[in-house]
């Protein structure tokens, strides 16, 4: 089990995906580190796909996305935490930040 890492919304950024990459190449045997995003609001949170997937902007250079959490993932008003992990997306020449997210 890995242990999760305290994050701040503040420090979800493309500078921060950059610093971690140097750290790897991560692999089975040495794993990308996982983050604890804490006191999430649900009801701030957004979907796409008719509500399948989670696709939430953090901040100017992130956004919290998720394939496995949709929109009856919580219940109305929860706070959460998340397991997160900091991923680059690129689409059509444009790369931004994805925290890929999991319910802890």
């Amino acid at each position: 089990e890995q242990t999760l890492l305290p994050l701040d919304v503040k420090d979800c950024t493309m500078d921060n995906l950059l610093l971690l990459k140097s750290f790897g190449p991560f692999g089975m045997e040495y794993q990308a580190p996982h983050f604890l995003l804490s006191d999430l609001p649900s009801e701030n949170f957004t979907y796409i796909q008719g509500g399948k997937y989670l696709s939430t902007p953090l901040n100017k250079e992130a956004r919290l996305f998720s394939w496995s959490l949709h929109e009856n993932s919580f219940a109305p008003n929860e706070v959460v935490s998340l397991d997160v992990s900091f991923s680059l997306h690129e689409y059509r020449g444009k790369k931004s930040l994805d925290l890929l997210a999991e319910k802890v």
